[in-house]
């Protein structure tokens, strides 16, 4: 795959995802209302974080590849859970009773793992770009 295709899946697997898991996250409400933005937000940021990254890093073949496997765990996951958590709340009556966390803890984990991810890559890409410079002195 080239670089631009890696950048290209990367990005297109954190919009689709975004989508999945809003729809997923709604499945228990009747409809949306201006305070469900900042859920919607907090939700979609993590994927919208790593194709930032994905766009800043096109040019580097290692942390393309490293950025698409961090977005394909963190949608697997993702997906997992949300999934999980409809599923229940459509099958489960007592389910129903008790406040859904799966909205709240999966992305604050997702939040985590893509600044860690791009604090580590980033320093890493910074690190190679000047040892690159120092190389050619």
């Amino acid at each position: 795959m080239k670089i631009h295709n890696v950048t290209r899946v990367t990005i297109v697997i954190c919009l689709l995802v975004s989508i999945v898991e809003i729809i997923l996250s709604c499945t228990s409400t009747a409809s949306l209302s201006r305070g469900d933005a900042a859920v919607i937000a907090f939700v979609i940021g993590p994927y919208l974080l790593m194709a930032i990254y994905a766009w800043i890093w096109r040019a580097n073949p290692p942390a393309s590849y490293l950025c698409l496997t961090i977005v394909l765990v963190l949608s697997t996951g993702g997906l997992y859970f949300f999934a999980l958590d409809s599923y229940r709340y459509h099958t489960v009556p007592d389910y129903r009773k008790i406040q859904r966390m799966v909205v709240f803890l999966v992305p604050l984990f997702q939040w985590v793992v893509a600044m860690v991810a791009g604090f580590l890559i980033w320093g890493k890409a910074a690190t190679r770009a000047k040892s690159g410079q120092d190389q050619n002195r």
